[in-house]
């Protein structure tokens, strides 16, 4: 866990005890669990604030779900377990599921070289294969801080074609493939095209029809068309002085290392496919939670999607995700068969803490 998230998770856990504390007159055990949530979500359950929405999953049912704050600030409609977020690199686990379907139906092979499926990229001297983008072993640059250097902003118009060009005019990378860690978009975007280019389908169709369909995932989506509507979007903002500014990047299409919306209901039914994978089976579920291994044989903490760890002792397997003014975090205790979700619609909050 880089330095940042060690911090923010302090913070914010120390911010939701002096809240616990606060609510419960000074008692360090508030009186019931959902008062516990309920105060540390409390500095953002106004009728003039964005929040966030939170699920409690345990035992394959949501034992507690709840809106803090307000989705849309302009007609007043709160955060709820109805409304739909954008979930950041919490997407990057269903490109990832995506990918271990089609290698389990032999179709490609971890092991094969991107540039089978991606000839535009040069070629680096080192072969760089699929496993690589999967665990950040790659040493891509990463697409978004290249946009950045460009000039490009992420609420312009970017065409895919632009985007594959932009990588591909890095004529080096950070490192040798194996040889390190380094969390890159670029390689789970170009995932994303690597699945259109296998099934003709884009990363949104095929997801749709291989994943979010068989488990009754009806309001999840990878999010390629700036023009589609939806039903109960959310807004996202950020705070400028003492004011909120929507923070909405209405043109972006880019999927793969983001892109997915999606609800905590139907979040509960991706949480379920982990004890019960009637998406994949037993050997796919294996994979997705099998962390990389750098050239020298160390292992990494980053498996498919998805960061293997621990908390207070307890394995956790978990993501976050962030873009716009959208912070997301699913925290899985698999052990213990608990998960947190955190989906707010406010930069300025850190959801891992408060997951």
């Amino acid at each position: 866990m880089q330095r940042w998230q060690r911090l923010g998770i302090g913070i914010f856990a120390a911010t939701a005890f002096a809240a616990i504390t606060a609510a419960t007159g000074g008692a360090q055990t508030p009186a019931s669990p959902d008062a516990a949530i309920d105060a540390i979500f409390e500095p953002w359950n106004r009728s003039d604030s964005p929040g966030c929405t939170v699920g409690a999953i345990r035992d394959g049912r949501l034992v507690f779900s709840k809106g803090y704050g307000m989705a849309n600030l302009d007609y007043a409609i709160p955060n709820s377990p109805a409304m739909v977020y954008y979930v950041g690199s919490v997407s990057k686990q269903f490109t990832a599921a995506a990918i271990a379907l089609l290698a389990q139906e032999g179709r490609i092979s971890l092991d094969d070289p991107v540039r089978r499926y991606i000839p535009e990229l040069p070629d680096y001297g080192t072969p760089m294969t699929l496993r690589h983008l999967v665990h950040h072993t790659s040493g891509l640059r990463d697409i978004y801080t290249l946009m950045s250097l460009g000039g490009i902003r992420m609420e312009d118009v970017f065409p895919d074609e632009d985007a594959l060009a932009l990588i591909a005019r890095q004529r080096a990378l950070n490192f040798a493939p194996g040889e390190d860690h380094l969390y890159s978009n670029s390689g789970y975007w170009l995932l994303g095209q690597i699945v259109e280019r296998v099934t003709g389908e884009s990363l949104r169709e095929y997801a749709r029809r291989a994943i979010f369909e068989p488990l009754g995932m009806s309001r999840t989506h990878f999010h390629d068309d700036p023009g589609h509507v939806m039903a109960n979007r959310v807004v996202s903002y950020s705070r400028t002085g003492d004011r909120y500014v929507v923070a909405d990047l209405g043109n972006f299409d880019k999927i793969g290392a983001g892109g997915l919306y999606t609800t905590i209901d139907d979040l509960l039914k991706w949480d379920a496919n982990f004890y019960d994978p009637r998406v994949g089976g037993a050997r796919w579920l294996e994979q997705m939670q099998t962390v990389g291994r750098l050239n020298n044989g160390s292992p990494l903490t980053y498996a498919f999607g998805l960061t293997i760890g621990t908390h207070r002792g307890l394995r956790t397997v978990r993501h976050g995700g962030s873009l716009m003014g959208f912070r997301a975090e699913l925290l899985r205790f698999p052990d213990q068969r608990f998960t947190a979700l955190v989906l707010c619609n406010l930069a300025s909050i850190a959801p891992a803490g408060l997951a």
